[in-house]
């Protein structure tokens, strides 16, 4: 007799490529995936509940710890296997599904942080002699991370911050289907393409793809990444470009989907958080598990950033408007302008550049690359996925398996917006099996119903995310919170932002950068001239990204707004005084759509993407030095970065690899923003 539908999914799931993803489109079998949840969950609250009755005297790492990281093993591949759909493919089902199930999820996780018993064993186990430095590495981490929960407050304090986080779970998943749900209701019908007679041959097959699909003659373009991208840079009807850019500033700021809102409650909410746990702030919180602690060093080091990228940004600027014949550059002016500027001055056509870069001779090469740094290899699987273009690997080294990895790289209607790593499934120890993790990269390039050629900008995001995978994937850890996801915020984007470098490098890019009819590799005078072209923004772009940083920081140290009107003027206001060179319009509403801070993770850390790229500068200064593909160098950074997840801080391993503190200096010489 076959086993109930439930029962299968979670051996299923285990393994990609074993299950058609597309289940969760049934009724029926949504259904079994919600019976499959939840038995899960009511099996790891009984194993926890067993385990918090141990006696002091009897507990051990191996019976305390052991079991506590095996208990919930089948429950948080199955709820992330759903979150991970939902941002990919979800539907008003699986959105429904979550917030029906998000409740009890987070009580439970509550209950894992704030129990004192569990945390009394926890401390007396750590008194222990005898442990490796990973089993006290573990602890020390298991124990940091119930007292920033609030595992010591009195009860009345820890009932309050058990609904505040649950508040908080649901507010975030509301502000992500705010977003999705407000970007995807608007669309632009060209009925011709008089406006677009620029646009790529793929983007416009892009635009004509959509108005069929929408049953409309000619073209459509939307809010999704590459329709917009390619209106901001190629269409030539400069209150056309407007329109797009007024829509994306104001996505999820009115009506049934406005997050403002969302973000006033959050912003409160994690205010209060902070000062029931002791802190000061929210970023006061937020900093005491980061590699930076000092809120005026990151401050510090931001606007040091951002005068440098200020002073390069103004000249920049003026180029264009000059350029542009414009008494006045807008922000949708920027991008259409720059690449009319770098068409002419450094001879650099996207165009050009995407018959090098066809879809699978790229993946090819970035595995290549992973194959010659890191000794892995990366096959195929067959089986369904959850979208036709989404492919599963099994990941290899040494003969071995030590991964699956699944890439999920084009655009669609229902997808979250951007591109992320997420890890379906950390690597640890479970007694004697090793469990092996599953990482997924998601992006939103577009895609060719003939040959798909990506444009150089996909091969950095595909790359990008693939540095987070590798750092998932070449994980040694023993135990589940020493995994790489684990390590500080400002410290996760250095292996993902360092291998970026190897799509700009003349030797790794001859390893996959060929002519996809010639064959020839990418002519050194094209890359010479992309280079040129990659610094040409650098200023503004750094400004922005600065803007970002400080605007994050500002919202979570300084007073909340009261109303949604103050919360656009604070915001507004902040814009105007750090991106003063180019007039911000008054419609600016860009924190609506502000993820990253409000459903990402990043709050009071936007500022890890410019920490990382320090960092990174650091590190890829020593692989140009010795060889970017030299194996000694690749095994160097696999065995004291990528192999340690967090058995030790992030500070500890940068300075193991380049033999000092970090240096923003090499940050700012790359990046063109030496004066």
């Amino acid at each position: 007799m076959p086993k109930p539908l439930a029962d299968r999914l979670i051996v299923a799931v285990k393994i990609p490529g074993l299950i058609d993803y597309q289940f969760l489109g049934s009724t029926k079998a949504l259904a079994a995936f919600e019976k499959a949840i939840r038995r899960s969950l009511d099996e790891a609250q009984g194993q926890f509940r067993t385990l918090v009755t141990m006696r002091k005297e009897d507990a051990t790492f191996q019976n305390l710890v052991g079991p506590f990281f095996r208990m919930d093993e089948s429950l948080e591949l199955l709820w992330m296997f759903l979150l991970q759909y939902n941002d990919a493919v979800g539907t008003a089902h699986t959105r429904g599904l979550i917030a029906k199930l998000q409740p009890a999820i987070v009580r439970f996780s509550n209950e894992t942080l704030l129990d004192e018993k569990f945390y009394l064993l926890l401390s007396t186990v750590r008194t222990h002699r005898g442990m490796s430095h990973d089993q006290k590495r573990s602890l020390d981490l298991l124990l940091r991370d119930r007292r920033l929960a609030g595992v010591e407050l009195p009860t009345a304090k820890k009932r309050r911050l058990r609904a505040i986080n649950a508040r908080l779970s649901a507010l975030e998943r509301t502000f992500s289907n705010h977003e999705l749900k407000s970007q995807n209701r608007f669309f632009h019908h060209f009925p011709d393409d008089r406006d677009i007679r620029a646009f790529p041959p793929m983007e416009k097959e892009m635009a004509k793809k959509e108005a069929r699909r929408r049953n409309l003659p000619g073209f459509v373009c939307t809010l999704s990444a590459p329709s917009l991208r390619a209106v901001m840079k190629y269409c030539s009807n400069r209150s056309i470009r407007k329109r797009f850019a007024k829509e994306s500033f104001l996505i999820a700021s009115k009506g049934r989907d406005d997050n403002r809102p969302v973000i006033l409650e959050i912003l409160r909410l994690r205010e209060e958080k902070a000062r029931l746990l002791g802190f000061r702030d929210f970023a006061d919180e937020a900093l005491q598990n980061r590699m930076v602690r000092d809120l005026r060093k990151i401050q510090s080091t931001v606007r040091r950033v951002q005068r440098a990228a200020a002073q390069r940004a103004k000249r920049e600027l003026e180029i264009l408007r000059q350029h542009s014949g414009l008494r006045r550059l807008e922000l949708w002016d920027v991008s259409y302008v720059a690449n009319m500027y770098v068409l002419e001055r450094f001879k650099v056509n996207d165009e050009a550049l995407r018959p090098y870069f066809p879809l699978e001779q790229t993946v090819e090469g970035m595995f290549a690359i992973a194959r010659r740094l890191f000794g892995v290899q990366f096959q195929r699987m067959p089986g369904a996925s959850y979208a036709p273009d989404v492919r599963t690997f099994r990941v290899t080294r040494n003969g071995a398996t030590i991964a699956f990895f699944i890439l999920d790289l084009f655009a669609r209607p229902a997808k979250r917006p951007g591109a992320c790593c997420n890890c379906l499934r950390s690597s640890k120890v479970l007694g004697k099996n090793r469990i092996l993790p599953i990482v997924l990269t998601m992006s939103n390039a577009g895609k060719s119903e003939r040959e798909t050629l990506l444009t150089h900008g996909d091969v950095q995001t595909m790359f990008h995310e693939f540095g987070h995978a590798l750092h998932v994937m070449l994980n040694e850890n023993t135990y589940a919170n020493l995994s790489s996801f684990h390590t500080e915020w400002d410290f996760v984007e250095l292996p993902s932002q360092l291998l970026e470098n190897w799509c700009w490098e003349r030797d790794a890019l001859a390893l996959f950068a060929k002519h996809k009819d010639t064959g020839a590799i990418l002519p050194a005078r094209m890359l010479r001239n992309l280079e040129r072209k990659r610094l040409f923004l650098r200023g503004y772009e750094w400004l922005m990204q600065c803007e970002y940083a400080l605007l994050d920081l500002a919202l979570h140290t300084k007073s909340i707004p009261r109303t949604l009107s103050a919360l656009d003027r604070f915001c507004l206001e902040h814009a105007k005084k750090h991106l003063g060179m180019l007039p911000i319009p008054s419609f600016w509403k860009k924190h609506c759509s502000f993820s990253h801070l409000f459903s990402g993770g990043y709050a009071a850390g936007y500022y890890s993407y410019l920490w990382s790229a320090i960092l990174e500068a650091d590190v890829f200064a020593k692989f140009k030095k010795h060889g970017i593909l030299k194996k000694s160098m690749g095994e160097e950074f696999r065995r004291k970065i990528l192999a340690q997840g967090t058995r030790s801080p992030g500070e500890e391993l940068f300075e193991a690899f380049v033999g000092r503190e970090p240096d923003v200096g090499a940050f700012l010489k790359k990046e063109g923003l030496l004066q």
